[in-house]
């Protein structure tokens, strides 16, 4: 139970930083590209430049960006949320190395603990 919760408290953080990634980038890129600009056209809640309230929701926006690193994290992800700036790229390379360490460490303790229950019950 507390590696689950630890997991999750991770991707919550990453995405945390995914959503910071897009949202910084959003005002710098002359061709909307990123994943919060291809959000707004799924959900037909196209951002306006004028008004800063508009576009996706934060509920939206925070359900998608951990559903992303949920799925970087297990697995190689479904591809309807991508990354397509080189910025998002970079993180999500990130994200799967991460993923594909935790496996293998939550496999080591797994296995480490049952050797040492095993030893308990073989000097009892």
């Amino acid at each position: 139970m507390l590696l689950m919760c630890i997991f999750a408290l991770i991707a919550h953080w990453l995405a945390c930083i995914w959503y910071a990634i897009g949202n910084v980038e959003r005002h710098y890129l002359v061709h909307k590209i990123g994943w919060l600009d291809s959000l707004g056209e799924q959900l037909g809640k196209h951002y306006n430049r004028s008004d800063l309230s508009s576009g996706p929701s934060i509920k939206d926006k925070y359900v998608t960006a951990l559903y992303f690193t949920f799925s970087s994290l297990t697995s190689v992800g479904f591809g309807n949320v991508s990354p397509n700036t080189n910025s998002e790229k970079i993180f999500s390379i990130c994200v799967m190395l991460i993923g594909c360490c935790s496996p293998r460490h939550t496999y080591q303790n797994t296995v480490r603990v049952t050797s040492e229950e095993n030893a308990q019950d073989d000097a009892m």
